[in-house]
């Protein structure tokens, strides 16, 4: 979160510049793809410029700059059955740090990097394992944490 503290207003500031090119000028062209090569070199994440537009307009510049300030998350190795528990949990609950600082501002758009991140550590892992599920009784159930983190952690742990 310290990478992305540092990097959104830098971010943030380039979208808003972004912003009002298109709202001046209208969508896409050359302001965007200078936006775009932009947020390239200060976050290392190639971006298209029409994705920009469809996320600011779907998000707001806020929350997009947020989410192009997160690094990617890491490869990590030797995950213990408790830690992927706690990080579905975090994924299904979306935790809000307390007080009112960056991290509590913005923890609850963390959803695409736990996602990512358990994509990149898990060959089992797939978004539909978090959906809700109909138990033999035939009633609709969410699954819970531990449940999800055994579908999704490899066969010999």
């Amino acid at each position: 979160m310290d990478e992305a503290e540092r990097l959104y207003p830098r971010v943030l500031a380039r979208m808003t510049q972004l912003m009002r090119e298109v709202d001046e000028h209208g969508d896409g062209g050359p302001a965007s793809e200078r936006a775009a090569e932009d947020i390239r070199r200060l976050t290392s994440k190639t971006v298209e410029p029409s994705e920009l537009l469809y996320a600011w307009e779907s998000e707001g510049e806020e929350v997009v700059a947020f989410r192009l300030s997160l690094p990617d998350p890491p490869v990590v190795e030797d995950i213990s059955f408790g830690e992927l528990t706690t990080l579905v949990h975090r994924a299904m609950t979306h935790p809000v740090p307390a007080g009112d600082g960056f991290a509590s501002t913005f923890s609850s758009y963390l959803d695409r990097w736990y996602a990512a991140l358990l994509r990149r550590n898990f060959a089992r892992y797939r978004p539909q394992l978090f959906n809700r599920r109909r138990s033999p009784g035939g009633d609709w159930y969410d699954p819970s944490a531990e449940e999800i983190a055994t579908a999704i952690s490899p066969r010999d742990s």
